[in-house]
């Protein structure tokens, strides 16, 4: 009998053990949810709070009395903004009351998706009585509002002889909370300086609404800032798309602060800067900035004609607008403009003309690693033309944003049209694709449905079946041996199924999105990965070479789904450093569970990408439009799903004229063609590609289609027509977003019908490539599956990779090669060849795109 009593007490003491566990965590949530009104009884806001709560805590960090360090907060974000799930740039301001300097450590307190508190941490040395800034750089949770508190801890830092720092006591604390939260689907602009010079024009809604009525995202203008109070990481301008510079000086940067903007420049950040009429600063020497100008000579030119830049200016105009037009075109006064004359010894790259009039290019490029510099040349802070502009017609031939901008009327009345009152319902995110192609359910759902198996048949056969075995052959006597016999074996069985199915060693799991532009000397890579830590205790994950002496400075961050509602914490939840420093690795808690991040990392090349397969067989536009060139590649597997994209030139005038003519939205400014390769789709190492097979001919239809049908899925109300994106489709819309086929809520619809979707995007801010229809390119998508990320991670010092710890994954590659440049000419309207095409081409290749 006690071997029986033993048998059941065995799971019954499993069983109790589950119980008290689920009372004791209970219980614990309870008495939290105790502790946590406290604060809010007192005007305070605890962690996550939604928006619109009460007691919403002010930016400024409450200091308690007896504490040694005043902590306040200067900026929460750049520009006093930030945007939920992005790094953010946060400016503490510290004032000591020791009677001599000493070494502190600051922590940002932010909680990761399994309850972990990441300790965002920076060491500094602090000086009585003197204030000190001191820049953060957390990765915001996806509920972050106005309200929400985070914790600050000041500690004191102890060095020891041999170089060890060991955290010491407490010296303050406060909570602080952000004054401004874009949200997260809108893109953010920077503007360095006074004048937003018309991206303002792309900030307009509907009174009342957050979004846009005419394109798929509504852009949130940071203005205002000063060149003084940048961050000194580029992880602080993260969240930024564009950075346009307009009337601040450049020479009150300091280092840091244009080394943080030249690496944000190289991971795919694209400075724009508007050249003053005088006192021009970027022409000095000492400009701070000046290793990534574009390689050309500034040329003044005195009472300039701006009427000649009407069309670029205003835009052309229609049957409706074409008086408005003429005294616009005629308040255009005479100003002093710059262009741009290459250097002799420049490269396309270092200074590519992108805009053109009468008296030479006014708008030139340079490519910096993935990102890009742009001068222009027009007096944009002009009277004239600050009243008059159109940001559609100038910033879209420089930015790639193709939607139109309208006045807060022209949004107003269409916020009352059917379309955009429902525009909710037919909304898609374009890259919830992202955390499902990450999550390791295989290993647990195998693991789950071997339990579930095996307790089925413990219960059988320990029970029902197992006595009728014994009744039908009058062994009912041997009942309780019989129990005892089974309970042991399958106790064993469970024990070993166990061990045979718990890892034993880390794996990752990885989706990658890596960019690069031919001729540059890095790559970018945006990376998601889920890494499984078998062990128990501590395992350091790292992003980057291993003891790499590049200037690069990479990011690693833990990884939180959106809209993955609210964390449940382990019951050890613990806390764990995230040096601001040195945030290339991450030392976490370890459960023998998987642990998710996401990376940013910059390099050079670790893989051999397409490339020519000789000099004189790069690609190359003849005159008439008509590509060749032969592509080869050494990637670690062949790349399937290519697409292939040429953008052959931006529309001419007249080309824009007669599309205006026609009372076209939404217009694509830029003559392209999609491809798809075919036969096989897939591009295998070694093999060469025949770029003439994509050249486009008097039938090929434009890009426009391809961006309108293929990636823009129909979507009825409260349904989907057509499907969702597939993954595939997913991708090359989230890489060409900004030229996708806006929303148009002007149409009549009636509630049964299909219309376009509204995509929105979440975890791919500024990896847009729409950028590159503003100039000549080739560009080609494609992915490859089941190899290792792009970027290099270990883990615990062991490169993650399919030699060595087992890593798998999804990389979305994007490849640019810039084609020579051919910029549009624009010149007064009516005069002599304002109806020509663009400067090199005379429109003259085929399909117009438009």
């Amino acid at each position: 009998m006690a071997s029986v009593i033993g048998g059941k007490a065995w799971w019954l003491h499993s069983y109790n053990r589950v119980v008290r566990t689920i009372r004791r965590s209970l219980l614990i949530r309870g008495l939290w949810a105790v502790v946590a009104l406290l604060p809010r009884a007192a005007g305070a806001q605890p962690e996550g709070a939604p928006p619109g709560a009460e007691g919403a805590a002010p930016a400024a960090a409450a200091v308690l009395p007896g504490q040694e360090i005043e902590v306040t907060s200067e900026f929460f974000g750049v520009g006093d903004i930030v945007r939920p799930g992005e790094l953010a740039g946060v400016r503490l301001a510290l004032t000591d009351t020791a009677p001599r300097p000493r070494d502190v450590a600051v922590q940002f307190n932010v909680r990761d998706a399994d309850g972990d508190r990441a300790l965002y941490q920076r060491l500094v040395t602090l000086n009585p009585g003197s204030p000190m800034g001191v820049w953060i750089y957390p990765r915001l949770p996806w509920d972050t509002a106005p309200g929400s508190t985070f914790t600050v801890t000041v500690r004191r830092v102890e060095i020891a002889d041999e170089g060890a720092i060991a955290i010491g006591r407490r010296l303050a604390a406060g909570r602080i909370a952000p004054r401004n939260v874009a949200p997260e689907t809108s893109g953010l602009f920077a503007v360095v300086g006074r004048q937003p010079l018309g991206l303002e024009q792309y900030a307009v809604v509907p009174t009342g609404y957050s979004v846009s009525a005419s394109a798929h995202e509504v852009k949130t203008i940071v203005r205002d800032l000063q060149p003084g109070a940048l961050p000194d990481d580029w992880k602080g301008l993260a969240q930024f798309d564009v950075m346009l510079w307009s009337d601040a000086q450049p020479d009150q940067l300091g280092a840091a602060q244009s080394q943080a903007i030249i690496e944000w420049i190289n991971r795919g950040g694209h400075l724009v800067i508007a050249v003053p009429a005088v006192g021009n600063p970027w022409a000095s020497p000492r400009n701070p900035l000046g290793e990534v100008l574009p390689r050309a000579t500034m040329e003044r030119l005195v009472d300039a004609d701006l009427g000649a830049y009407a069309y670029l200016l205003l835009g052309p105009p229609t049957p409706t607008t074409l008086a408005n037009f003429q005294i616009d075109s005629k308040a255009l006064r005479k100003s002093t403009i710059h262009v741009f004359r290459p250097a002799p010894d420049a490269d396309a790259r270092e200074a590519t003309p992108v805009l053109t009039g009468p008296l030479g290019p006014v708008v030139v490029r340079r490519l910096v690693g993935a990102g890009m510099v742009t001068l222009v040349g027009l007096d944009l802070e002009e009277r004239s033309i600050r009243t008059t502009l159109r940001a559609d017609a100038l910033w879209s031939r420089i930015l790639g944003e193709r939607s139109d901008t309208l006045s807060p009327s022209e949004a107003q009345q269409l916020s009352g049209t059917l379309g955009f009152s429902t525009r909710a319902n037919t909304t898609r995110p374009v890259d919830a694709h992202i955390a499902g192609a990450i999550a390791k359910t295989q290993s647990a759902s195998v693991g789950l449905l071997v339990g579930l198996v095996l307790f089925i048949a413990y219960w059988l056969i320990a029970g029902p079946l197992g006595f009728a075995v014994l009744k039908a052959r009058g062994l009912e006597r041997h009942a309780w041996a019989a129990f005892v016999a089974s309970t042991v074996l399958f106790t064993a069985v469970a024990w070993v199924g166990a061990a045979w199915l718990r890892p034993k060693s880390e794996e990752l799991v990885h989706y990658t999105i890596l960019d690069h532009i031919y001729g540059q000397p890095v790559q970018r890579a945006r990376v998601f990965a889920s890494v499984l830590l078998p062990t128990y205790g501590e395992e350091r994950v790292s992003l980057g070479e291993p003891n790499s002496t590049a200037a690069w400075r990479h990011s690693l961050t833990p990884f939180i789904e959106p809209g993955g509602g609210s964390i449940v914490a382990f019951p050890d939840a613990r806390e764990y450093i995230a040096d601001v420093r040195d945030a290339s690795g991450l030392t976490v808690p370890a459960r023998s569970t998987i642990k998710s991040f996401q990376g940013e990392w910059v390099g050079a090349p670790r893989w051999s990408m397409p490339r020519p397969v000789a000099p004189d067989r790069a690609p190359a536009l003849s005159r008439s439009g008509a590509l060749s060139g032969v592509l080869v590649h050494d990637l670690p597997g062949p790349l399937t799903d290519v697409r292939v994209i040429l953008v052959q030139r931006q529309t001419s005038q007249e080309e824009d004229r007669r599309a205006a003519d026609r009372g076209a939205r939404g217009r694509l400014r830029a003559v392209a063609y999609a491809f798809a390769k075919q036969d096989p789709s897939s591009w295998s190492p070694g093999e060469e590609l025949d770029l003439s097979r994509f050249s486009p001919t008097i039938t090929t239809e434009p890009v426009q289609k391809y961006l309108q049908e293929s990636l823009v899925p129909r979507v009825k109300f409260g349904g989907v027509a057509d499907g969702e994106l597939l993954d595939t489709r997913a991708e090359e819309a989230l890489s060409l977003y900004g030229v996708l086929e806006p929303p148009d809520f002007h149409s009549p619809y009636s509630p049964g019908d299909a219309r376009p979707a509204v995509l929105q995007r979440r975890l791919v801010h500024s990896m847009d490539l729409a950028r590159w229809f503003t100039q000549p390119a080739l560009i080609i998508l494609g992915h490859l599956d089941d190899a290792p990320p792009p970027a290099p991670m270990s883990v615990g010092g062991q490169a993650l990779d399919d030699k060595a710890l087992p890593a798998s994954g999804r990389t979305l590659l994007r490849w640019v090669y810039p084609l020579d440049p051919d910029p549009p000419a624009f010149s007064a309207p009516g005069a002599s060849g304002a109806s020509g095409g663009s400067g090199a081409s005379g429109g003259s290749r085929p399909g117009g795109g438009v």
